[in-house]
């Protein structure tokens, strides 16, 4: 009897009990979009460049407008891709690779202007 309670206990435990998958989920190349202009967003926010009265573009609604979610739509995609880890390192690695492209560019926009600045100088 035990050998029948252990046998079962071991089919349960490898049966693969997935999450349903949402009926509107988010896509994925979408939801590594979304965490993108989230983490931007955050970090304007979080900035202290820009006045209060314009920070209040950067919320939550601007990304479910932008991408014509609502926030349940948002979450419930969150938790569908956060049962699958696979899923999610995917869109996390596609954020990431997105972040550290537009940093670069910055970088590159931020070299060229003190070269710009450093020539300008020169002349004189």
């Amino acid at each position: 009897m035990k050998k029948i309670y252990f046998l079962l206990l071991v089919i349960i435990s490898c049966n693969n009990f997935s999450e349903r998958k949402p009926k509107d989920l988010v896509d994925e190349s979408i939801m590594s979009n979304i965490l993108y202009d989230l983490a931007i967003m955050k970090s304007i926010n979080g900035s202290g460049f820009i006045k209060e009265e314009v920070s209040s573009i950067f919320g939550d609604k601007f990304i479910y407008d932008k991408y014509k979610i609502d926030s349940i739509q948002f979450i419930n995609s969150q938790k569908y891709y956060s049962k699958s880890p696979k899923k999610m390192m995917t869109i996390y690695l596609k954020t990431q690779f997105m972040l550290v492209k537009a940093k670069d560019s910055i970088e590159d926009l931020l070299n060229k202007k003190n070269i710009l600045e450093t020539k300008k100088q020169k002349r004189f």
